[in-house]
């Protein structure tokens, strides 16, 4: 499995974009698991993200 994680400076911040590679057929449990995981875990990061931005951290 590949993950990448790309930061793209913009005009207003930074685009942050997640990639992620490579599910052998083997591997199915950890597709469908990552397809419930992976909003879970940008959803969090945004948070903590938008805390930061607001100095509250």
């Amino acid at each position: 499995m590949v993950l990448c994680w790309t930061f793209t400076p913009t005009a207003i911040g930074t685009t942050l974009q997640m990639q992620q590679e490579i599910f052998y057929a083997e591997w199915s449990w950890h597709y469908f698991g990552a397809q419930a995981g992976w909003p879970r875990f940008i959803g969090a990061l945004e948070l903590v993200l938008a805390t930061i931005d607001e100095g509250k951290l």
